[in-house]
């Protein structure tokens, strides 16, 4: 009943989640899961009736095994309307609340690093300055919105989130942010950060940012970036850059 309610998905995560992750290439869990002590993992994702971003992590219960793990990452990537039906899971409140990508309340994940207490913290951007990311939304994005939100979902608030693109909005003044940082990058007080939503941690935060791509100004790396020599070198940038925290 509920895919002939909701469609065929236009892009099934199930490749990628079930068939390369747990299969083809399965993931190496056991080490993993051995590393969660001193480098916990934590997979950030949209709580749509709390309306804001959560953390799955071991600790919580949110995955404790392969499968768990990639369910989680599902809800993380689940772009409304294109990869197919919210993802169900316990909040902290013991109830199940259904989950999307976490680009709706986070769409830079740092917030909730910040708020657990980091008090350095790494951020990786897919798109240079100067990308116009508070643009006007097309006809075709205000149709998905609806049709997945107010129509089938029955989420009125999350349409009208995605209708005022508060997540565009948050996205811009995380871009400020960032850059207010990096002017501050050679100092080793930080910053003290403040959001639209209330203030940051009374301590002051440092925030790196490192962009996958060639230079200071370059191309935004797509959605759907195929060239694995774009991403290790965004990889390789951010070692150097932890490096230099240390």
């Amino acid at each position: 009943l509920v895919q002939r309610r909701l469609g065929m998905p236009v892009l099934n995560l199930d490749q990628l989640l079930v068939e390369i992750v747990q299969r083809r290439k399965p993931l190496d869990f056991d080490r993993l899961w051995a590393g969660q002590p001193d480098q916990p993992l934590r997979v950030v994702a949209s709580a749509l009736t709390s309306e804001c971003s959560v953390a799955l992590g071991s600790d919580e219960g949110s995955w404790r095994s392969l499968p768990e793990l990639a369910h989680c990452m599902r809800a993380s990537m689940l772009l409304p309307g294109i990869c197919g039906p919210v993802v169900p899971l316990n909040n902290s409140r013991g109830e199940v609340e259904p989950h999307a990508d976490a680009m709706l309340f986070e769409p830079i994940p740092y917030r909730l690093a910040v708020r657990e207490g980091a008090t350095h913290v790494l951020v990786l951007r897919t798109r240079p300055d100067g990308v116009n990311v508070v643009r006007r939304q097309s006809i075709f994005e205000r149709l998905i919105a609806w049709r997945f939100f107010e129509r089938k979902m029955r989420m009125p608030h999350m349409y009208k989130h995605m209708r005022n693109q508060q997540h565009r909005q948050r996205y811009a003044e995380d871009i400020l942010l960032l850059n207010e940082a990096a002017k501050q990058s050679q100092a080793d007080s930080g910053i003290h950060i403040r959001w639209r939503s209330g203030p940051g941690p009374p301590e002051p935060v440092q925030l790196c940012q490192v962009a996958l791509q060639p230079g200071e100004r370059g191309p935004e790396v797509s959605n759907l970036q195929t060239d694995a020599g774009v991403t290790r070198s965004g990889r390789d940038r951010a070692e150097m850059r932890c490096r230099d925290l240390s």
